[in-house]
């Protein structure tokens, strides 16, 4: 599978080529974290977030906020929330690309 870069809006986005075999795209990869989402998500709006120590998700939308987390340490998590907050539309736009993408 070819990966591809799309930088968008100062952030870089990984969209990939077949959205039918990657249920996971990757949507950002900063500090050691890893933002992503499923293929047939479900609402509210939200990202995942992993990295060595463990996972999270955020909500996206009204605003951001944690709804889960399992190992990632308050520092990261910090840095996670402020990256979900500063790209909060980039991430939304691309959330409704994929599952419109995937209807």
């Amino acid at each position: 599978m070819k990966f591809i870069k799309e930088k968008v809006g100062g952030i870089i986005f990984y969209p990939y080529i077949c959205r039918k075999q990657l249920i996971m795209p990757t949507i950002l990869l900063a500090f050691g974290l890893r933002f992503y989402f499923y293929s047939e998500e479900h609402l509210p709006i939200h990202v995942h977030v992993e990295n060595a120590d463990g996972r999270a998700k955020f909500s996206l939308e009204p605003k951001v906020e944690l709804i889960k987390n399992e190992g990632i340490k308050p520092k990261d998590l910090k840095k996670a929330k402020t990256l979900c907050e500063t790209f909060q539309e980039d991430f939304i736009e691309k959330w409704h690309e994929h599952m419109d993408d995937e209807n």
